[in-house]
């Protein structure tokens, strides 16, 4: 069984041309067809031999204002993600690195700073979200010169499982996530019911491409459509929802 510390591992920085050229493609599928999305994943793609499928887990940070989940669903020209995360073997909780990952986009730029935490994903698994060791996590970011406001909270823990592919045709990366899950709130500024996973999944491609790669397009026979998506708001969108 493959370990937490192989299941990610920081990718060596790429130049900034490829970071230029790169497309980051969402599609989302039926949640019902995602066994058939992975066999034909399968049939379709080579597995991606650097990370092996895994539970991805993530803390998601916000201001008391929901500002981020606002600029996503305005689709603002200027968006700011702050999230922990670690991974886990299919069925874990969680064990090895944890990162603290801040992405900002302004326009179509896109800038992300990584910091690998030192503590372990099952010192970070346990905490409830208004724990002030997770309150005090952004502020490492300052150091790689990403510089936030101090009205930054952990909100929203999720889970989901991730399988990886490349498309050979094209080289370009594929994930598909399914069982996207929120696994707990932080009640000082939200409150919700554990509604079970979204009724979607994603597929995600990341590559030169600027269309889904012809040899993938069999998945749109299932149900497969091209859609922007935010695991974090379609979540905290569907707690609400449950409230009503």
């Amino acid at each position: 069984m493959a370990t937490a510390a192989t299941i990610d591992r920081p990718a060596p920085p790429a130049s900034p041309l490829v970071d230029d050229l790169e497309r980051e493609l969402k599609f989302v599928l039926p949640a019902t067809r995602v066994d058939i999305a992975a066999r034909l994943l399968n049939m379709l793609c080579k597995p991606d031999s650097q990370y092996p499928d895994a539970d991805v887990w993530t803390i998601y940070y916000d201001s008391q204002g929901f500002d981020s989940l606002d600029e996503k669903l305005n689709s603002d020209y200027l968006k700011t993600k702050i999230r922990v995360r670690w991974y886990s073997p299919p069925g874990g909780s969680g064990q090895g690195p944890v990162f603290l990952e801040a992405k900002q986009r302004v326009g179509n730029r896109r800038d992300k700073v990584r910091v690998l935490l030192p503590m372990a994903a099952d010192t970070i698994a346990p905490r409830r979200l208004s724990d002030p060791v997770l309150a005090a996590l952004p502020d490492r970011l300052a150091a790689k010169g990403f510089l936030l406001g101090p009205d930054w909270h952990p909100m929203l823990a999720l889970r989901y499982r991730r399988r990886r592919f490349v498309d050979v045709s094209t080289g370009s990366r594929v994930s598909l996530d399914s069982e996207i899950t929120a696994v707990s709130v932080n009640h000082r500024y939200l409150f919700a019911r554990n509604v079970g996973p979204l009724p979607v999944a994603v597929v995600e491609t990341k590559g030169l491409a600027e269309v889904l790669p012809g040899h993938l397009r069999p998945l749109i026979t299932i149900g497969l459509r091209k859609q922007s998506m935010s695991k974090y708001a379609a979540l905290l969108l569907q707690l609400s929802r449950a409230l009503h």
